[in-house]
């Protein structure tokens, strides 16, 4: 993929007669049996990895995000999860980063690996190309694009390398938007390979609030042209 920046499509009226998505009967369960929602103290127990003591903060806007120590997800070695929970305790987002890798085969590998797998899981992905992706993003994406741009803000060199994106409906209203991507970071010499799976929940409202916000950063470009 050439260097640019990601760029985001709007796609308004019948959104989600080009969106792949899957009904599920009950909720969506994300590994040990955490489901969006569930409280820190849940999760917690239910997490194998355990999570780093120093690795615990509250964002801007209240969200908790807190990180595990490295462990082994999905087969892959030397992971790190990274959960996001709502001001009243509820999970909303999980990330999965697998970060420092020195070779480039071995990115390609686990991103197959990975990708196969959420294919079986979830069907086709929504194979937005050239730099083109959902409204909706995880921190999977939105990491990876901020930590291209800081590098190549210092001229380091970094880019993306792979990304799929899958958006699957839930009976009870919500939405489930997933994530995968590969990048790198610095130079021949010292280039480190990253890989980050991200699961997000969101509702249509949300969805409706991202074209909304789209549609008033557009018009307020063209009405300048």
């Amino acid at each position: 993929m050439k260097k640019r920046v990601v760029s985001y499509i709007i796609i308004i009226g019948v959104l989600f007669s080009f969106i792949h998505i899957i009904s599920f009967a009950d909720s969506f369960t994300l590994r040990n049996d955490i489901k969006f929602g569930d409280s820190y103290e849940t999760v917690k127990n239910k997490e194998t990895l355990p999570f780093g003591e120093d690795d615990d903060s509250v964002l801007d806007d209240g969200t908790r995000q807190v990180f595990t120590e490295e462990g082994t997800v999905a087969g892959i070695d030397d992971c790190t999860i990274m959960f996001r929970f709502s001001p009243d305790d509820r999970l909303n987002e999980m990330k999965y980063s697998y970060s420092f890798i020195k070779s480039k085969d071995t990115i390609e590998y686990d991103y197959k690996t990975i990708y196969d797998g959420l294919k079986r899981k979830y069907g086709d992905p929504l194979n937005y190309r050239n730099g083109n992706v959902s409204l909706i993003t995880t921190n999977a994406i939105d990491g990876a694009i901020g930590l291209v741009a800081l590098f190549n803000a210092m001229d380091i060199a970094a880019d993306y390398l792979d990304y799929n994106e899958w958006i699957v409906e839930l009976e009870d209203g919500n939405n489930v938007k997933i994530d995968i991507i590969s990048f790198y970071t610095g130079g021949i010499s010292d280039r480190s390979y990253n890989l980050n799976v991200g699961y997000k929940l969101f509702t249509d409202k949300d969805m409706e609030q991202a074209i909304a916000d789209k549609q008033a950063s557009t018009a307020a470009v063209d009405d300048d042209l």
